[in-house]
């Protein structure tokens, strides 16, 4: 039996009714999602449709003063639907309230290759690669407080392990 049980989620939903990309234009969209637990993620995927540019992973903690930390950003191609893996070493460990940032950029313009109309206007839609959406697949499983501890704990020690084998001697 698995020690851990692994969660997959879309984030950042931006099939909205009220997205809109001009003609010749580039615009951005932001999308929020809160963790209830401490989590270790394992994985992320960007998704969007053929006018989709750029979508980046921001990580803001729950502390005071608020904290925030991009992650991953990656460029779009919608040929390619890339899962981004984490090492175990550097797999972002967050605490409960961590909100998960999606940023998210589309390009209805004549410089992106694969838009097929970039004099036309472009809305939301699930079902027609034609129109636009945009949200990240995001791969965790949940912490209790005493794991998160533990494995913050565990990679600050490895972390100053490393720094101290690496000194010259």
């Amino acid at each position: 039996m698995p020690k851990d049980v692994q969660w997959s989620t879309r984030i950042g939903q931006e099939a909205a009714p009220d997205f809109y990309n001009p003609a010749s234009s580039i615009v951005r969209r932001d999308g929020y999602t809160r963790l209830n637990s401490a989590a270790h993620i394992t994985a992320w995927q960007p998704h969007m449709h053929i006018r989709g540019k750029y979508q980046c992973l921001e990580l803001i903690y729950p502390s005071e003063p608020v904290r925030a930390e991009t992650v991953t950003c990656a460029s779009w191609n919608y040929n390619w639907h890339t899962i981004y893996n984490y090492q175990e070493d550097v797999a972002p460990i967050v605490p409960a309230g961590t909100l998960l940032h999606v940023m998210t950029w589309y390009d209805n313009t004549t410089g992106n290759r694969f838009n097929p109309d970039p004099k036309n206007w472009v809305g939301a839609g699930i079902g027609r690669t034609i129109d636009e959406m945009g949200f990240s697949w995001i791969g965790w499983y949940d912490l209790t407080d005493a794991e998160y501890k533990a494995e913050l704990a565990a990679r600050k020690g490895g972390l100053q392990k490393t720094a101290t084998d690496q000194q010259p001697r």
